[in-house]
């Protein structure tokens, strides 16, 4: 019996169903997708490796030199002696140096004195004026003006107490007054006087001109505690070590 070895050709419709681009699609699509997954995961690894190398050298090269560590100091003893700071003013100094402050004395007064500390009290008596009391009291009938400043409108009750000008003040606008304070400050600007042994506190400055008419107004240094009695906005009368 004769073999036959003829080889069956393929049902169309079988190579039809197995080669259709429906299945050739999908079939691209898995694939595409699976090298991407697989791509990112090796990304990711080679990636996180370079890191960690990285730091690693970062650790590595670092040194102790980097950081500074803290310094505790402690202060060094000082004797009594080294501790009183020296409030002399070097020469031609014309100020009081923030270092002086620091120990300098506060004087015994600070700031604007009483009326009762550089005025003369009178008492009214019945059948005073102003002008007669002018005229009795300051020599002159036409400093009623000084006593208005002094002491105000009135009215001016017999009994009652007012307060004159002194007798070494012949002439003034009325607006006298008396300051207490540390000299801090003198230069051919102003003299500055401090309430305090801060040069920054409250005080006073006093134009250096109103100073011309005082005959000791150059003997007074930096650091003096003086008093100045003065006419503001004119002059001043006097200057006096408190």
């Amino acid at each position: 019996m004769e073999e036959n070895n003829t080889v069956p050709s393929p049902n169309p419709a079988d190579q039809e169903a197995a080669y259709s681009p429906g299945k050739q699609l999908m079939v691209g699509v898995a694939v595409t997708l699976f090298l991407v997954v697989a791509g990112f995961f090796a990304y990711a690894y080679v990636h996180g490796k370079s890191d960690q190398s990285n730091k690693a050298k970062s650790v590595m090269s670092a040194t102790t030199n980097q950081i500074t560590p803290l310094q505790w100091i402690s202060p060094t003893p000082q004797t009594a002696a080294e501790k009183v700071t020296d409030v002399t003013p070097a020469s031609g100094s014309n100020a009081i140096s923030s270092q002086n402050t620091s120990t300098a004395k506060a004087c015994t007064q600070n700031g604007p004195a009483q009326k009762w500390e550089y005025l003369v009290p009178y008492v009214v008596k019945e059948g005073d004026t102003l002008q007669s009391i002018a005229t009795t009291q300051l020599n002159n009938g036409n400093r009623v003006n000084e006593i208005l400043q002094l002491n105000g409108q009135g009215p001016y009750v017999v009994g009652s107490t007012i307060y004159l000008p002194p007798s070494s003040i012949t002439q003034s606008s009325g607006n006298i007054k008396e300051v207490y304070g540390m000299l801090v400050k003198k230069d051919s600007s102003y003299w500055q006087l401090s309430y305090s042994s801060d040069p920054k506190g409250l005080g006073i400055l006093i134009p250096s001109f109103w100073f011309d008419g005082v005959s000791n107004s150059d003997s007074f240094t930096i650091g003096d505690c003086i008093k100045v009695l003065f006419d503001d906005g004119n002059k001043v009368f006097s200057v006096a070590q408190q």
